[in-house]
């Protein structure tokens, strides 16, 4: 098949926003379709492809290897003073309601100087199908314009959660817009529920999953493993009070070694030094910044306590299938949707959804009291991996084409 992705962010971000489009572009490619991911440009880099060379960079790109297409943001829109809240707030509002009712979207400073490109990639590669993922709805009205374009049909994937990123009073309205999808994905089944879905309206849960190079390091079971004294916290922080009740009850636990260290390793040093800073408490902290993938794997499968933070809007977080393949105890704060703990419990992972400073306690006196065996079945973790996920995706997308018929 010939498949395009609108993925609201640019791979070289290196960031989970772009993990969704970039991984499921790359293992689509390796599955011998032809894929082409469109994205905006990097933050600050306003330029994307030239659309009198875009139909020549077709004819020469090498199609074991996806197409990234850049759309280019337009230099002097009020739109990104208005998504960061700079504008005040009666002008702000009025704008975005206009946005939203005549544009589908709040990024039009991208899709209007990108919809150039449409027509060009629909002569040039004609898309059998497009698959468009809501990080925010200008994806789909790109998807959705490139579709009826192209003549083929698009798919709407929700990766984000559609009661967050909507105004209110317009949810259902936008949902509305997009109707003529051929099909909708989600993130997990708790996306599905956010979205003002019509009466028999269904929704196929497709997990970002355990990206392949993990998946090759989770597989190999190191014999002599050498476990640290340590309680390891990654990824994002979001809040300096709920980061601070975690690292509370840390500290104020009865059975804590003098060698136990609380290590960070991710780029949210900011709110970390805050949190501490708000409880002035003596922890043994050691910062690690941001580490390659495989330092970082490698450092959560030897930690006595794998920790993330929750952010509730999130619905799930990719963070928890990525420390289960770590097979160490984890603990999620505060607390964890039921889909979250299904999934854990469904692949024997030792996991604390934790809300109360009595119930981090007992994580802590598990992982550290006790000589925690790996349970972790590997062959359970497959139906997680992100080729699994991909593979899952790719049958969707031929059902659906077969039904439509393709522009050969």
């Amino acid at each position: 098949m010939r498949i395009t992705i609108v993925n609201a962010c640019h791979p070289d971000r290196h960031h989970v926003c772009a993990f969704r489009g970039t991984t499921f572009a790359e293992i689509l490619t390796k599955a011998g379709h032809q894929v082409v991911l469109i994205t905006p440009p990097l933050p600050g880099l306003g330029e994307g492809d030239d659309q009198t060379t875009l139909a020549q960079k077709f004819e020469d790109h090498d199609w074991t290897k996806y197409c990234h297409i850049v759309g280019g943001f337009k230099d002097g829109s009020l739109l990104p003073s208005v998504r960061t809240g700079k504008v005040p707030a009666p002008l702000r509002q009025m704008i975005i309601g206009y946005n939203y009712l005549t544009r589908g979207n709040i990024y039009h400073d991208w899709i209007g100087p990108s919809s150039a490109l449409l027509p060009i990639i629909a002569s040039e590669f004609k898309p059998d199908i497009v698959w468009a993922i809501f990080g925010n709805t200008s994806c789909w009205v790109m998807g959705q314009t490139l579709a009826d374009t192209a003549h083929c049909p698009w798919v709407a994937d929700i990766k984000d959660n559609w009661q967050a990123f909507l105004p209110y009073g317009l949810k259902k309205a936008m949902a509305h817009r997009f109707t003529d999808a051929a099909a909708f994905t989600v993130l997990s089944q708790a996306h599905a529920e956010t979205y003002p879905s019509t009466p028999g309206q269904e929704f196929k849960s497709i997990y970002n999953g355990i990206s392949p190079s993990l998946m090759v390091t989770a597989s190999k079971t190191a014999k002599e493993q050498k476990i640290r004294e340590e309680i390891l916290i990654t990824g994002s922080l979001y809040q300096v009070d709920v980061l601070a009740k975690i690292l509370q009850a840390i500290a104020s636990w009865p059975k804590a070694s003098p060698d136990q260290k609380i290590v960070y390793a991710g780029g949210d040093t900011e709110i970390f030094d805050r949190a501490i800073q708000a409880l002035e408490i003596d922890l043994n902290i050691q910062k690690l910044g941001n580490l390659a993938p495989n330092d970082l794997w490698q450092r959560q499968r030897c930690a006595k306590l794998n920790v993330y933070v929750r952010n509730p809007p999130n619905l799930i977080h990719h963070k928890l299938l990525e420390l289960l393949a770590a097979n160490r105890p984890i603990l999620a704060y505060p607390g964890e949707t039921d889909e979250s703990v299904m999934i854990a419990n469904d692949l024997k992972g030792e996991f604390f959804p934790c809300t109360t400073e009595a119930e981090v306690h007992q994580a802590l006196e598990h992982s550290f009291s006790k000589n925690t065996s790996a349970t972790l079945n590997f062959n359970d973790l497959q139906q997680f991996s992100s080729q699994h996920q991909a593979d899952m995706l790719a049958t969707l997308f031929t059902k659906i084409v077969e039904q439509h018929g393709t522009n050969l």
